[in-house]
């Protein structure tokens, strides 16, 4: 009896050693964040003013909100959480509505044998997938490849992930555009159709893939009720789609739902060139619009919601090298991109702000070589009317999965580059902490 309670007690002071020890390291890992700052360039002072915040997450177990307060003597403070098995390192995020292709050049789309017939997609090839059907030999497995204009004139368009009307209802549901939105079918273009047959040959899912579509992916922008997408159909090869509807802007009504979808789909705007990017501008009265003219020659439209004119015209010619864009309500930048990998380097920056009539006119000319600043993941910006300040997460992969919580610090104001710095965060060290949905923010000190 002796014994076994001897056995009992060490036992017991054995696990409460153990779980007192994780507390423990758990209560010291609350004071565990601090930063180094190393490459810093320009007076410190000129980021007074500015704080980021880094969320970080070490399995489901433990997180830390840090908020970095930049200026002359950077400070950090951190709350820590403690909460075995409930913290996850990434929040799905909703997707905005897309407009493409159905089943494009670089997808294979899967769709189960139980809503095939119903599904927009599967509609839209429905002819293909039960000709094929009809002669697969036998249940099990089939694979065919069939030319895609013996079937089809032009290429399905659809605009998907679309929240429900209902806002007692979740869930999403996709526009046939096809009508409205033309992109012909190559005469040489295939599709290739793999089918799942279940023991009373009836098909159980659906695998299609069509290798030659043209690229086509764009963003749509909700606003005043109106789906606002841009259309900018290429062959692979960069040159227009013979034949296709014209380049532009377009807006599809909310309400109008699938049925009346491709009817009411209208060109508000047809660019001169390719247009490539839209934003939202002055809470949703103006749209903003980048078209590429020509090579290296770029222009930022700004439309009026009620005319669809444009208000005013900031022609862009860019340099040879790398490039990449700042598009915000009160501001427009150019980044010129060094061929550094995984992260390019930021070289110069040009940026437009809004004066007080809502036109966009240059501020700041920066050269940025001496910062040595990534462009990382999580690139945030901020101006306040004199400063414009960058912040980027530093990563150690090509696919940015590897993300360091350490962060690279630019400022650019009227004489050019004002400082900049990275600042090392002391659980990059360890490889075991990841940042929170990859999520960084910078705001001014409130």
């Amino acid at each position: 009896m002796r014994k076994s309670l001897a056995a009992f007690c060490l036992v017991f002071a054995l696990l409460a050693g153990f779980f007192g020890y994780t507390v423990v390291e758990a209560l010291d890992a609350q004071d565990a964040v601090s930063f180094t700052v190393e490459q810093q360039i320009g007076d410190p002072a000129a980021a007074q003013g500015f704080q980021l915040n880094i969320p970080t997450v070490q399995n489901y177990d433990m997180a830390w909100d840090t908020t970095l307060t930049l200026g002359s003597t950077p400070t950090w403070s951190t709350d820590y959480r403690y909460d075995p098995g409930n913290i996850s390192w990434y929040t799905p995020q909703e997707s905005s509505p897309m407009l493409s292709i159905a089943v494009g050049d670089t997808s294979m789309f899967y769709i189960s044998g139980d809503d095939w017939s119903t599904n927009v997609i599967g509609q839209a090839y429905r002819e293909i997938i039960e000709d094929v059907s009809s002669r697969a030999p036998a249940k099990g497995s089939y694979s065919e490849t069939v030319v895609l204009s013996d079937y089809l004139d032009y290429y399905p368009v659809i605009l998907s992930d679309i929240p429900l009307p209902d806002s007692y209802s979740s869930g999403w549901e996709t526009w046939d555009l096809t009508q409205a939105l033309r992109i012909p079918v190559g005469q040489g273009d295939t599709i290739q159709v793999d089918l799942e047959l279940d023991q009373n040959f009836v098909i159980s899912s659906i695998y299609l893939s069509t290798p030659q579509a043209p690229p086509l992916y764009s963003e749509a922008i909700l606003s005043n009720g109106y789906y606002y997408v841009l259309f900018s159909p290429e062959q692979q090869d960069g040159t227009p789609v013979s034949g296709a509807s014209s380049y532009g802007l377009y807006r599809i009504p909310a309400s109008g739902g699938q049925a009346l979808a491709a009817q009411n789909c209208t060109l508000c705007y047809q660019t001169s060139g390719k247009p490539q990017h839209l934003a939202l501008s002055d809470g949703g009265y103006h749209l903003l619009l980048m078209e590429n003219l020509a090579e290296n020659n770029y222009q930022f439209l700004l439309l009026d919601t009620l005319t669809y004119q444009p208000l005013q015209e900031i022609p862009i010619q860019l340099p040879d090298e790398n490039h990449t864009f700042i598009i915000q309500d009160s501001y427009l930048g150019v980044l010129s991109l060094s061929d550094d990998y995984p992260a390019p380097l930021v070289q110069s920056l040009n940026l437009w702000a809004k004066n007080d009539f809502g036109l966009y006119v240059p501020v700041l000319d920066c050269d940025l070589t001496q910062a040595h600043f990534p462009l990382g993941v999580s690139f945030q910006t901020y101006y306040d009317g004199e400063r414009l300040v960058m912040a980027s997460y530093l990563q150690t992969s090509p696919s940015g999965y590897m993300v360091t919580p350490s962060v690279s610090i630019a400022v650019c104001n009227s004489d050019g580059l004002a400082y900049s710095a990275r600042f090392i965060h002391s659980q990059s060290i360890t490889g075991l902490i990841q940042v929170q949905d990859y999520r960084l923010t910078l705001t001014p000190v409130s």
